[in-house]
């Protein structure tokens, strides 16, 4: 990846969280991990694959809680989302631009294509006229 998408990537998830943080109150969302070099990533000994090498990634800590942290991640736009329960992922939530991948409690799913299945209620189809 050139370092040009590397730096559209990590603005467009900068605005993201942003966003994110705007929705959860205007409360500071404490971000212990975003971009990483190969070698900062090789340093921290995690997956040499990282999405944080690629800018779209951020490890968030503390208040409020990581299933809020994770649950509000969803909402918007990040796919990728791990947190306690998930292995090495106990004291922080990341979350990534992947598409289609949620941890659920220890297992990860990946998400359905179909918006009624997780939505029960929601028609089928157009979202206006349910055909």
């Amino acid at each position: 990846m050139s370092e040009a998408t590397a730096k559209r990537n990590a603005l467009w998830t900068m605005w993201k969280r942003e966003a994110q943080r705007r929705a959860m109150g205007d409360r500071a969302l404490v971000i212990t991990s975003a971009f990483r070099s190969r070698s900062c990533n090789a340093s921290v000994g995690v997956a040499s694959n990282s999405r944080h090498l690629y800018g779209d990634a951020a490890d968030l800590e503390g208040t409020p809680t990581l299933c809020s942290l994770a649950q509000e991640a969803r909402s918007h736009g990040f796919g990728g989302i791990f947190g306690p329960g998930y292995p090495a992922h106990n004291d922080h939530t990341h979350i990534d631009g992947r598409s289609g991948q949620v941890l659920v409690g220890t297992v990860l799913r990946r998400r359905s294509r179909d918006p009624a299945r997780h939505h029960p209620g929601r028609p089928r189809g157009d979202p206006l006229t349910g055909r």
